[in-house]
């Protein structure tokens, strides 16, 4: 580790000054003074004991999941000292999170990284965040409350049959606390370098015996980025959010949640003026046991969202959902969950003086589902057979089916062997059908468009994963992959050349692996590394006359790796740091880099926490993401924050 920080552009001396000292970023610094019991923060035993959703639509401890997953928790993201969602994600194993604009993400698993990634389904309790409009998500409008958050899980590898079309490389799970977790108050501000300004208030009561609740509140600015040559990029923005939770047990053990939120933002467009972004959502969600081994749950939301990037882009959009899930035991054997899911999703776009537009500028879109899997144990505590499917209607393609077969082998000395085989779908979209781009709206000269006959992009991947607690301190996972694309977007050119067409003329082979170790050092302090190989092989289908060399979804780094470190120290400090490695993509390409993050918290007071972090520790700035004159760098920046909790 000395040898390769030495080959680093070293840091300002005064920054090396904040290291030794402990100034160090990973997440949102909200915490209050906590028993001896807590200061130990979270233990690798109860890491592992960690009940995930995202592998099986039901609670289930994560190293038991024939799936590649992982779990950020709680405790890691309180500590991390990220102030956005998507600075979060960087916690997690085996996400490639670049930051390209402002507030702006490109984030994927296992390759197919842009601006507009579209190969992964992201959830917020239990809400899909990825907008119809072109299966991706808009990174700059989603966030929360960080320290309300439980923990983040992530499944690496096709999530179809379990969570549908979306789901191709990946689902990422964000779940956040229950009200009754989160009693008295919070408050905290927090200024910096490049996170200008976080600030905001959280309040949870009780309303009878068992009703909990909680609201709060939550502004964030960031300063702008910079190009190449240390020019201002005029990027920044500004966000406003807030929200409510409510959860409470019903007669016979029902559970109820209800919660929603509202935000406003505007970012800065260089050249342009602002953009602006505003909505809200809301959720329902009723849970009802109906026997000791069985449980019918029913969730609904409604989402509306206002997007307005002048010249280039305006949508309104309007998606209601609802979803069904029981889940239930036959005799000893099966584990069973069955389901369905239905969405309707309504937009109005703006044509006019627009370089994106949609024809027809408004369209409803239907999507229906239903799926079932059953876990069958073929020998007790020893092997598991789980067997999956999804059938879905969308307005484009029809009925598509997703299966998925896994198996799970529990051997000796807390070894687990699972291997698993699963096809899923990326469904078309308004952007594939019925999109135009007109880099010129005064002469109305349309440069590229969608097709109608576009086909859903296919995947079938092979899985094999190893995991074993060799003692009580360290765990070890292992996973190897390969998948085959087919049917993957290309550009091709028209009858007469242009406009450019968006067709389906390109297959892709994926494979590589992941090495994930999680180390107790001591009770006190936490240690956890991870790397991840991708290789991706492109081929364009016979006939196919594309010449973007997969350029616009194919830019990924081969070799992504993390090292953290947790530690409490004595009188109650908390030093935390996380280091990045991402290399160097093919095309277009820039440097491989190295990030710093580091978090240092102590307490003045009883319910007081102040911190210091600091991020990009090791440069001035570098690229994250692109190329070009407009690529934009991510700047050292440094943030202290001081929090308050009351009764």
């Amino acid at each position: 580790m000395i040898k390769l920080l030495q080959r680093l552009q070293p840091p300002a001396p005064w920054c090396l000054v904040g290291l030794l000292c402990g100034g160090m970023m990973i997440g949102g610094a909200h915490a209050a003074v906590r028993s001896p019991d807590e200061l130990k923060g979270l233990t690798l035993e109860e890491l592992l004991d960690t009940k995930v959703v995202a592998g099986s639509r039901t609670p289930e401890a994560w190293p038991t999941i024939p799936a590649a997953v992982s779990v950020v928790p709680h405790e890691m993201i309180r500590r991390s000292g990220a102030v956005r969602l998507a600075d979060a994600l960087r916690l997690a194993p085996g996400l490639n999170v670049s930051r390209y604009v402002g507030s702006s993400y490109a984030i994927s698993a296992r390759g197919f990284n842009s601006t507009a990634s579209n190969k992964l389904e992201v959830m917020i309790d239990g809400r899909s965040v990825y907008t119809p409009l072109m299966s991706g998500v808009f990174w700059e409008i989603q966030d929360t409350m960080l320290e309300d958050l439980e923990r983040i899980e992530v499944v690496r590898g096709p999530g179809g049959a379990l969570w549908g079309s979306n789901a191709i490389n990946g689902v990422v799970n964000i779940v956040s606390k229950s009200a009754a977790d989160t009693q008295g108050g919070l408050v905290f501000a927090g200024v910096g370098t490049e996170e200008s300004v976080v600030a905001g208030v959280r309040y949870g009561g009780k309303i009878g015996a068992a009703t909990y609740y909680r609201t709060y509140f939550k502004h964030h600015t960031r300063d702008d980025q910079v190009f190449a040559n240390g020019a201002n990029a005029g990027d920044g923005m500004t966000q406003d959010q807030g929200g409510f939770r409510l959860d409470s047990t019903l007669r016979g053990e029902n559970r109820l949640t209800l919660q929603g939120d509202l935000f406003g933002n505007t970012f800065g467009v260089n050249g342009r003026p602002d953009a602006r972004n505003s909505g809200g959502n809301f959720l329902g969600r009723w849970t009802h046991p109906v026997g000791p081994d069985a449980e019918l749950q029913v969730q609904a939301y409604f989402d509306h969202g206002r997007r307005d990037v002048p010249l280039q882009f305006r949508e309104d959009r309007k998606t209601w959902d609802l979803d069904v899930q029981h889940h239930f035991k036959v005799g000893e054997q099966h584990d069973l969950v069955l389901g369905g899911d239905y969405q309707r999703s309504s937009d109005d776009t703006e044509q006019a003086g627009r370089t994106f537009i949609f024809s027809p500028a408004g369209r409803t879109l239907e999507r229906v589902s239903f799926f079932a899997q059953d876990q069958l144990t073929l020998i007790p505590q020893r092997l598991l057979l789980t067997l999956g499917a999804r059938t879905e209607r969308n307005d484009y393609t029809g009925w598509e089916t997703q299966p998925s077969a896994r198996l799970t082998a529990t051997l000796e000395k807390g070894q687990t062997l699972w291997a698993g085989v699963s096809r899923a779908v990326r469904a078309p979209t308004r952007v594939d059908t019925e999109s135009r781009f007109i880099p010129n709206p005064s002469n109305g000269f349309v440069l590229i468009r969608g097709t109608p006959d576009f086909r859903s992009e296919e995947v079938v991947a092979y899985e094999l994963g190893y995991r074993v607690q060799p003692s009580p301190r360290i765990f070890l996972d292992v996973v190897t992959y390969y998948s085959d694309y087919t049917h993957l977007r290309t550009l091709e050119p028209g009858p007469t050349g242009l406009p450019l067409l968006i067709k389906n003329e390109r297959e892709a082979e994926n494979y590589g692996g992941a090495v994930s170790v999680t180390f107790q050092a001591t009770d006190t302090w936490h240690l956890s590394a991870n790397y991840h190989y991708l290789h991706q092989k492109f081929r364009l289908s016979p006939g196919s006359r594309d010449t973007t060399g997969a350029s616009l979804e194919a830019n990924d780094p081969p070799h992504l790796a993390t090292l953290h470190s947790s530690l409490t120290l004595p009188h109650d400090i908390d030093f935390d740091w996380t280091l990045h490695y991402v290399s160097r993509p093919p095309n277009p390409t820039f440097p491989s880099y190295v990030t710093l993050n580091a978090r240092l918290a102590f307490h003045p007071g009883e319910n007081w926490e102040a911190a210091v972090v600091g991020r990009n520790l090791l440069d001035a700035r570098h690229p994250e993401f692109g190329g070009g004159a407009n690529q934009t760098q991510v700047q050292r920046g440094f943030y202290a924050q001081l929090t308050y909790r009351f009764p």
